[in-house]
C-alpha cells in the first residue's frame, strides 16, 4: 500500500484521506502524474484508466467529466496553463461525488501543492 500524505486508511481499495487538502493534493497529484508520466493529455484518457469499463460506466464518466469542464473528451488538456487542472479536479470531484462541495481556493491549493511535488 502507498502510504500518502494525509492517508489515514484504506477502504475498498481507495485511500481514506484525513483532511479535503490531503483528498484534493492527491488528485491534482495523480492527474499531474498521468500527464506528465503515463502521457494521458486528455479526458478519454484519464477517465479510461480511473473508470475502466469492468466496473463503470466509462462513456458516461469521460462525458461528465468533458462536459463540465467544457472541452471534447479528446481535446488536449495542458495542466501548465492556469485554472485547467483546477477546472478538472472539480469535474472530477462532482463526477465521483455527484457535487462539488469544496471551494476554489481550496481546490488551488491542493493544485499547488501537486504542482510542487511533480517534476516537470
Amino acid at each position: 500500500m502507498n502510504t500518502w500524505k494525509g492517508q489515514v486508511g484504506e477502504e475498498d481499495g481507495f485511500c481514506v484521506m484525513d483532511t479535503p487538502l490531503d483528498g484534493l493534493r492527491l488528485l491534482a497529484y495523480q492527474l499531474l502524474v498521468d500527464e506528465r508520466r503515463h502521457g494521458r493529455s486528455t479526458v478519454r484518457a484519464i477517465c479510461s484508466s480511473w473508470a475502466p469499463p469492468n466496473e463503470n460506466d466509462t462513456e458516461a464518466y469521460v462525458a461528465g467529466v468533458a462536459k463540465r469542464i467544457g472541452l471534447d473528451p479528446d481535446a488536449f488538456l495542458d495542466f501548465s496553463v492556469s485554472g485547467v487542472l483546477e477546472a478538472t479536479m472539480g469535474a472530477v470531484v462532482v463526477q465521483e461525488d455527484g457535487s462539488d462541495p469544496y471551494s476554489s481556493a481550496l481546490i488551488s491549493a491542493a493544485a499547488d501543492e501537486a504542482r510542487a511535488a511533480v517534476p516537470q
